[in-house]
């Protein structure tokens, strides 16, 4: 989850870091920043990642527990954990703040975990996307390496992969009307019934 990011090469950079690394689901909250990725940046990873837009951090975070996941944000304050000890045999929705001030409370306060990426140099942090790419990478190699399946269901890998077919073709508005003329992954909500994960997905 990314929360109101305002630069716009922020927001590709990880995007596309997602997508790369098999993200699915990605929520931003819209409270005071438009959600609008360069596309010089995200080079189409976007098209690929199912995006959802949210008014109101609690109730998207809410929506995360209903769904079993156990809500993770990055902090740099007082009490926060280590990115090296988030449970990796648990559905984790990574939260992370703005470019400015990092979470708000809102987020502090109906968050599972707060966590930071360990430093060992003189700077305490990093870019938005560059700790979103530390923090994924990490989560994902982690699990292979432990050999933890964290992929998605059969049906819900079949459904993307019949997408993802459609989507590959330039023509496709032609060859599959359902899929419209100009198919957007975005979803503008203010409330969903889907949530980011970091379960990496299988490719067809």
């Amino acid at each position: 989850m990314l929360e109101d990011l305002e630069d716009p090469h922020n927001i590709a950079a990880v995007l596309r870091t997602c997508e790369g690394l098999g993200v699915q689901e990605i929520h931003g909250i819209t409270r005071g920043h438009s959600f609008h990725p360069s596309p010089r940046i995200t080079m189409g990873a976007e098209k690929w990642l199912d995006l959802h837009l949210h008014r109101d951090t609690p109730s998207c975070l809410a929506q995360l527990k209903e769904r079993g996941f156990l809500v993770c944000a990055t902090d740099l304050g007082e009490g926060a954990g280590s990115l090296l000890d988030l449970p990796l045999d648990k559905p984790l929705a990574i939260v992370f703040g703005t470019e400015k001030v990092g979470i708000t409370e809102q987020v502090r306060e109906h968050c599972d975990l707060r966590f930071k990426i360990p430093m060992y140099g003189f700077s305490q942090s990093l870019n938005i996307s560059v700790a979103a790419a530390v923090c994924i990478s990490h989560l994902v190699f982690a699990r292979l390496e432990r050999g933890l399946d964290a992929s998605l269901p059969a049906g819900e890998q079949a459904a993307l992969r019949e997408r993802f077919y459609a989507l590959s073709v330039k023509q496709r508005h032609r060859l599959f009307p359902e899929c419209g003329a100009r198919p957007r992954s975005f979803h503008s909500v203010n409330s969903s019934s889907q949530a980011a994960s970091d379960r990496p997905k299988d490719r067809p």
